[in-house]
């Protein structure tokens, strides 16, 4: 079932802002309401994956959008679970603004500005590929855990800043749209958090400012909260291997202390010619180790 309410736009969207929700009937009005409340000076449109829920999640983003008619929002309520995934991964291909930002459910915004502050960012560095900032950690009664971000001098890192410092919480970043180099194959892997960072990064820097704008609900029942510290972990290792071999292997030496046991790790190739028959053939040589 595809379910979609729209309002008539005034100005065109320059921001798609994709919501992942299962089972979060309590807390996806929240998350709304902090996109609903950001001062513009442009259209933001909203594309709700619902993932099956069982709480009546997509009849309170219904009962949200009727409310709200002025809001730009499109409602996907799937009828089969895609998983942690397949549903951002399909969601992410409704997406045809120059802008998109991923937001889970049960996370919010806490600055109206923020949005504004990000697009203002990128135009001015247009060989940023995205935006960030730092998060609030809150438990669900509210009380402040701690901020999740870093400090910056340049303003701006690379790639191989991250295998030194901290994440920026996905909840906090604004994309470029640069979906449509990825092929669906890809894209049901690199839409991890820590695969979609290293991914922009291969694109252009990201952008950082040390000012608070979102918050991580710690409710330990998320999609990724929830798994048993084994099961993140192995996660974890199969992705960076995705990861290393994605790129080519370039990061091998980086990445090595997070491969399966059993997966060797390429330390060099190379491919030599040679004919045969009259054809002009490669051959290619690997050293892996199982270390």
């Amino acid at each position: 079932m595809h379910d979609m309410t729209r309002s008539d736009e005034t100005q065109s969207p320059l921001v798609t802002v994709v919501v992942t929700a299962y089972n979060q009937a309590n807390l996806v009005e929240r998350c709304l309401d902090s996109v609903a409340v950001q001062k513009t000076t442009f259209g933001v449109r909203i594309v709700v994956a619902d993932d099956a829920s069982a709480d009546g999640t997509a009849d309170i983003v219904r009962a949200w959008a009727a409310r709200h008619p002025d809001a730009d929002i499109e409602l996907i309520a799937r009828d089969n679970n895609l998983g942690l995934d397949g549903n951002p991964a399909e969601a992410l291909r409704h997406v045809k603004t120059p802008f998109f930002h991923i937001l889970e459910s049960d996370d919010y915004w806490c600055d109206e500005t923020k949005l504004q502050r990000q697009v203002d960012a990128l135009n001015v560095h247009p060989e940023c590929i995205a935006c960030g900032h730092s998060t609030e950690y809150r438990e669900m009664d509210g009380t402040l855990v701690k901020v999740k971000g870093r400090r910056l001098k340049s303003g701006a890192f690379r790639v191989d800043d991250l295998f030194t410092t901290q994440f920026v919480h996905r909840s906090a970043v604004l994309f470029r749209n640069f979906l449509d180099d990825i092929s669906d194959d890809d894209l049901a892997w690199i839409v991890r958090d820590v695969c979609f960072f290293y991914y922009a990064l291969s694109k252009g820097k990201i952008i950082y400012f040390d000012r608070p704008m979102s918050v991580y609900s710690i409710t330990g029942i998320g999609t990724w909260s929830g798994l048993s510290e084994e099961r993140k972990k192995e996660r974890l290792q199969c992705l960076y291997y995705r990861l290393d071999r994605y790129f080519g292997f370039k990061y091998t030496a980086k990445f090595r202390h997070q491969y399966l046991p059993h997966e060797g790790k390429r330390l060099f190739s190379i491919a030599l010619p040679y004919l045969r028959k009259g054809r002009r053939l490669l051959v290619s040589f690997a050293k892996l180790s199982q270390s």
